[in-house]
């Protein structure tokens, strides 16, 4: 909201709020963000302003997008509903670092019901009011933004230097001490995963359960970090460890806790301090201050501390895989040109290019590390086989959703067909996302239909003609080759940087657009690959009904299923007319199948 601009001097605010901010906070302690607040405190008593209510994130940059700021929110949602009329910041830098982040304060100062005054103590006043006001607000958050991307390149170069010369520019992980020395108790772990993987051609999951089994210790076993935190900041936390849980929520109030309740808290989770130790920690100063909570990171320390141990979450296959296939072991540096990290992805394949030896002991060799990533890629693309035949075919008329198959526990059903019978359904599952339904359907009985049908389809000349007709496409054949030989190019940029011969940003440069032709490449692969997939299923199939039967009565369930993905895109599973499913026979309950041709 505007202010009357017949008064010279605006009218002070009632209730104005001042913002503090600091991005990293290494020892946990806010001091930055505390003489923030004393400053401006100070600044808005020289203005005659009222004591400012205070908002304030510690440890949490503003340049990533996918990074929360709790009070930042808040103080976005008070400022259009008017709870303050005024906002008071040291730097526009400490309130926002994207220019996306000062439209959405302006849009909400906009909604504001009251006029609201902005003061910046490295800066004075700025009246939003006026275009020249807006203007010089979008000046100054370009340059905090600018700033912070010279900071993120000047960072990428550094690494780059690092990666070409093979230093490390953090700890190694598990198998090392924090010093790069050979932790060899870890490193015995790593040695017996890769035999039992290479050598003996143990499954990961088997490896896992067997780490799990003997309790064989993970990286961060019992101490705690910031996502061990968050871990227990949940539901699951409070139903599972309902003591930590409290501690944690006691520990991260933003309301004015005494040192005697910490202490209680502790104690029940199973500490054993007085509350002399306690007010010997520096985070107990800011659990007394109401506008500062404690981050993930200040909580941590305080747990890590006070000699209570993090639950163990074991050991699972993307941690084992992404342990194990680090350039680190071998005495490689790993390097991901574009990306902010070299670890794992979520499908467990390796993203960092071994591009320089390192200046630390290796405990495995690069050929196996490179074995490693080839069989964790192998893992990463595998998937369950399915023990039901249309799991994944079968798809909800009502939500869309695929179908997947499950025994029955209906004892009726069970009763009849002597345990044996499963059902299709469309799964609900609580509070998820990709939560359907509840349709279901008889298992055995759609089986049977959906079966007669693409017998039925490769028994006859059109559908067999139409698969035919299907040529090969030359773009598709050239695509095939290119990517056949993108592995050899890569392998060449690599050994390019390593020799020196191209800097880091010419090295990243290539390899993002090589990186950009493959995935051109593998759409047009991918695209023609279920027709391909249909034609040389109609190739292998009989044109004899007879001789169809047999041959599709000798295969297994894997090569029926194999059969049938090929031929067929979805079929609809619709909801029963009559609302009593058991009640329909199951055919009138399909739609139409969708073939691949």
């Amino acid at each position: 909201m505007t202010r009357d601009l017949s008064s010279n001097r605006p009218a002070l605010p009632t209730r104005p709020a001042a913002y503090a901010r600091v991005s990293l906070d290494r020892e946990g302690l806010s001091v930055g963000v505390d003489d923030q607040v004393r400053q401006m405190e100070a600044h808005a008593e020289s203005l005659d302003w009222p004591k400012p209510l205070i908002y304030s994130d510690n440890d949490i940059t503003a340049s990533r997008s996918d990074r929360v700021r709790p009070d930042f929110e808040r103080l976005l949602t008070d400022l259009a509903s008017g709870q303050v009329d005024g906002l008071m910041v040291r730097h526009i830098d400490r309130l926002l670092r994207q220019v996306r982040d000062l439209v959405r304060v302006l849009d909400a100062i906009e909604a504001s019901p009251r006029e609201v005054q902005v003061v910046l103590l490295e800066g004075g006043r700025i009246d939003i009011s006026t275009s020249s006001g807006r203007t010089l607000a979008y000046i100054l958050a370009a340059v905090a933004q600018n700033e912070s991307e010279v900071k993120a390149e000047r960072l990428l170069q550094a690494r780059r230097r690092d990666a070409q010369a093979g230093r490390a520019h953090q700890a190694l992980g598990y198998g090392y001490n924090r010093d790069h020395t050979i932790n060899e108790t870890q490193a015995d772990v790593v040695r017996e995963v890769a035999r039992r993987l290479l050598e003996e051609k143990e499954s990961w999951g088997d490896v896992v359960a067997d780490l799990n089994r003997r309790r064989v210790p993970t990286a961060w076993e019992g101490r705690w970090t910031g996502m061990s935190v968050k871990s227990l900041d949940t539901e699951w936390g409070r139903l599972h460890h309902p003591d930590l849980h409290a501690v944690i929520r006691l520990l991260r109030s933003t309301t004015a806790v005494k040192p005697a309740a910490v202490v209680k808290a502790t104690r029940t989770a199973g500490a054993h301090w007085t509350i002399a130790d306690v007010r010997k920690r520096p985070e107990i100063k800011l659990l007394a201050d109401s506008h500062v909570g404690l981050t993930v990171t200040q909580v941590a320390q305080f747990l890590n501390a006070s000699g209570l141990s993090s639950p163990a979450r074991g050991w699972t296959g993307t941690s084992l895989r992404s342990m194990m296939t680090r350039g680190a072991l071998c005495g490689w540096r790993d390097h991901a040109p574009g990306r902010r990290t070299s670890k794992t992805s979520e499908s467990g394949r390796p993203t960092g290019e071994l591009v320089a030896k390192g200046d630390w002991t290796p405990i495995l060799t690069k050929k196996q590390v490179e074995q490693l990533r080839a069989r964790s890629r192998t893992a990463g693309e595998r998937q369950t086989e399915a023990r039901h035949l249309l799991s994944g075919v079968l798809v909800c008329g009502r939500c869309g959703k695929p179908l997947v198959g499950a025994f029955s526990s209906d004892p009726r059903v069970v009763g009849k067909r002597g345990g044996t019978t499963w059902r299709y359904l469309c799964p609900k599952r609580k509070n998820a996302a990709s939560s359907g339904c509840g349709l279901s359907v008889a298992g055995e009985d759609i089986d049977n239909i959906v079966t007669g049908w693409v017998l039925q389809a490769l028994a006859e000349t059109d559908f067999r003609q139409r698969g035919y007709t299907t040529s090969d496409d030359p773009r598709v054949r050239q695509a095939q080759d290119r990517l056949a030989g993108y592995p050899d190019e890569q392998e060449r940029q690599n050994r390019l940087f390593r020799a020196g011969a191209i800097d880091g940003v010419t090295y990243e440069d290539n390899m993002m657009a090589l990186q950009r032709r493959q995935d051109a490449d593998l759409t047009i692969v991918n695209a023609a690959m279920p027709r391909r997939l249909a034609l040389q299923v109609i190739s292998e199939a009989p044109t004899n009904a007879d001789d169809l039967l047999e041959w599709w009565l000798a295969k297994d369930l894997a090569g029926r299923r194999h059969v049938l993905r090929s031929l067929l895109a979805s079929v609809p599973l619709m909801p029963s007319p009559t609302g009593k499913g058991r009640g329909t026979p199951p055919v009138e309950r399909l739609g139409e199948p969708k073939f691949r041709v």
